[in-house]
């Protein structure tokens, strides 16, 4: 529905409705005479479920991956799309004289023909409508009070017709009211179908024109205080008045726990904050399998252990799709070995500068090279061996080229990096990943994983699976993988700060799902034929993470607690998945820019560890050094927001808040370049 307040007239309209308000509120508690009764479709006939956007958003992102799966050139942001197509339609409708009012059909073939569907668009645009129907109709209820007042009424043989502003047909309306048990009307009455809308009072016009009933003899009923009381009032209809049911919530809370649970801040955490944030995700995760046709989910990168664990709390017997879960020992420095990069290091100095664009996006804490040896999990003897022959040991970007390009090194570099990639290649395949049915699931954040086996997997003869992730989130200018989807953070969706709440959470994400082994760093045959992981269990960035598992543990419990209650509470079905997202997107941005003090404690705690990095893990919120000095030193902690928030206060967190909010809105590569300037990361 499309308000436009383009002139004075209309305030003049809608004043001289406040005035006759009253009258037309009293005249509607005399039934006796109304020769016509119209009546509101959405809060008063039916209820949604969730936001009044939610299938709007849906329907322009699935017209986005029609248009793809049918060869078209779709645009990064289809909400952004449909947004610019419906107020370019509404500024013909006005300069045609009259009211920006179109259908939902309409809007879709202009989007198709935006991507190039030509004579298509018209024929698969009615497809789109009909999916949005259907999704709108499971997205709704009847509102059995309201229905039972209109069986009522018709049973009186009054004429009853519904007055509706909405991107719907009257027929396609007739369809929703139908499939909800709701009887059958005298007439449907829209504004996409007569381009008038409630809201100028044209569609009660026309509506009296049809039905030529006297204006004293018509009652209009409905939820909107614009539309359905201010604007018929105006007309001299009567009016009454339906309250809207309330909308669902959508991250719903959590008894208190009882007994021994209660003080205990990081139980309090995983149940109150991550476990609504992680369940959510869950919930929008299933969904979008079972609508690609996903049969099994690989969880992975550690992070994706206590993923597996919600997902299985969550399907019990209420998931009816027979999807398989199950746990994949995988990380980005076990499989970065199999990048085709690694084989031409000498041949092609693209090769080499793509490595060291790798290392550069990666926060280290290592010189470059030891966090190439590090994340590739190369040989140290021989890094070690070769840069002391090439006089490389400073371990600069620049040694990290000389070393790279040497012939030498580059042909030891690739004889190690061939048999390693066999034995990953091997892994895969026996886990069953490498399929078009199957799917990686991660946190996120870059789907660094899925981007490799997509370039590596055909050279292979084998498929390569799809992704999803909490967030896809890159604030370079690399691009997504094909077939990644970030469900609860996307950039292609948008790049301001509700979107990128998770991001700026990544960090206490990630020390919370961590599962309590080391870092896949590599694989053994065993006797048995069999592929195994092997896991780095030394090191002080394991025993920084070993230190931490106990509050770890607790917060993994609370989210575990939090999962089984809300399974034996509500059904696992999402309705609206754009309001799901919202809400999760409201904790995740008040999680990541205002935590709370028992929060905040626990972010001290929990430590962060790279995958080129053996030697360190950082805690998540550090200590602040002595003077200025040292307080800047501690804006490197992971969690930037938390440190902030520590010992800044409030303001400081509003301050932030502000910069990071405008710093996202510039184009894509400024961060990082602010960054390394200010802080040298």
């Amino acid at each position: 529905m499309r308000l436009s307040f383009r002139s004075l007239r209309s305030i003049w309209r809608l004043a001289i409705g406040l005035i006759r308000l009253p009258g037309a509120l009293r005249r509607s508690r005399d039934a006796s005479g109304w020769r016509l009764i119209s009546v509101d479709v959405f809060g008063t006939l039916v209820a949604r479920r969730g936001g009044d956007d939610a299938v709007w958003h849906e329907g322009a992102l699935h017209a986005a991956e029609v248009a793809r799966s049918r060869g078209l050139v779709s645009v990064t942001d289809p909400i952004a799309l449909r947004r610019e197509v419906e107020r370019r339609l509404s500024a013909e409708q006005i300069a045609a004289g009259k009211d920006p009012e179109f259908s939902h059909r309409k809007v879709l073939e202009e989007m198709l023909r935006e991507w190039g569907a030509g004579e298509q668009a018209t024929v698969w645009a009615g497809e789109l409508a009909a999916w949005e129907l259907a999704r709108e109709i499971e997205f709704t209820r009847p509102v059995a009070a309201v229905r039972r007042w209109v069986r009522a009424r018709l049973a009186e043989g009054r004429r009853v017709v519904a007055a509706s502003d909405t991107r719907y047909s009257a027929n396609e309306l007739r369809r929703l009211l139908s499939s909800h048990g709701i009887p059958t009307l005298s007439a449907i009455y829209t504004s996409a179908d007569e381009a008038a809308s409630k809201f100028s009072g044209r569609l009660f016009d026309r509506i009296a024109k049809r039905e030529g009933a006297a204006r004293a003899r018509r009652l209009h009923v409905g939820d909107e205080f614009l539309v359905d009381m201010l604007s018929p009032s105006q007309r001299g209809l009567a009016v009454g008045r339906v309250r809207r049911p309330p909308i669902p919530a959508s991250l719903p809370v959590a008894p208190e726990p009882a007994g021994s649970e209660r003080p205990n801040p990081a139980y309090a955490m995983g149940y109150r904050t991550a476990g609504p944030i992680l369940v959510a995700f869950t919930r929008l995760l299933l969904k979008r399998a079972r609508r690609d046709g996903v049969e099994r989910l690989a969880f992975v990168a550690r992070d994706g252990e206590l993923l597996l664990r919600v997902a299985r709390t969550l399907m019990g017997e209420k998931f009816d799709s027979p999807l398989a879960l199950h746990y994949l020992h995988i990380s980005l420095r076990s499989l970065a070995c199999a990048s085709s990069d690694l084989q031409r290091l000498h041949a092609d100095p693209g090769a080499v500068e793509r490595v060291v664009a790798t290392l550069r996006e990666i926060r280290g804490t290592d010189t470059v090279l030891g966090s190439f040896q590090s994340l590739y999990n190369a040989p140290a003897e021989l890094i070690s061996r070769h840069a002391e022959r090439l006089a490389a040991v400073k371990g600069t970007e620049a040694d990290l080229r000389r070393l790279l390009s040497d012939a030498e090194a580059a042909a030891e570099l690739a004889d190690e990096f061939r048999t390693m990639t066999g034995r990953v290649r091997r892994y895969l395949v026996q886990e069953g990943v490498l399929c078009d049915r199957s799917a990686l699931v991660d946190i996120g954040w870059r789907a660094s994983l899925q981007k490799i086996l997509q370039a590596e997997a055909p050279g292979w003869g084998l498929a390569s699976p799809r992704g999803y992730y909490l967030g896809l989130w890159n604030e370079n200018r690399a691009a997504f993988p094909a077939g990644a989807t970030g469900l609860i953070a996307d950039r292609r969706r948008g790049s301001g700060l509700r979107e990128g709440a998770a991001w700026h959470a990544a960090f206490v994400l990630e020390g919370i799902c961590r599962a309590n082994h080391g870092m896949v760093d590599g694989y053994l045959e065993a006797v048995n034929g069999r592929v195994e992981p092997t896991h780095m269990e030394t090191g002080a960035a394991r025993e920084a993470e070993r230190k931490s598992a106990e509050v770890q543990l607790r917060i993994q419990e609370g989210v575990l607690a939090y999962a089984r209650w809300f399974a034996e509470t509500y059904p696992l079905t999402v309705t609206d998945e754009a309001g799901l997202r919202r809400g999760a997107q409201r904790m995740l941005r008040r999680l990541a820019f205002f935590p709370s003090p028992q929060e905040r404690m626990l972010g001290r705690q929990l430590v962060y560890s790279e995958p080129t990095s053996d030697g360190s893990a950082l805690p998540l919120i550090a200590d602040p050094g002595s003077g200025v000095g040292g307080r800047l030193a501690g804006l490197r902690s992971p969690w930037k927001g938390g440190y902030i928030r520590a010992t800044s206060g409030i303001l400081g967190s509003l301050l932030y808040c502000a910069a990071e909010s405008t710093v996202s809105r510039l184009p894509r590569g400024t961060k990082p370049a602010i960054r390394r300037m200010l802080i040298r990361e």
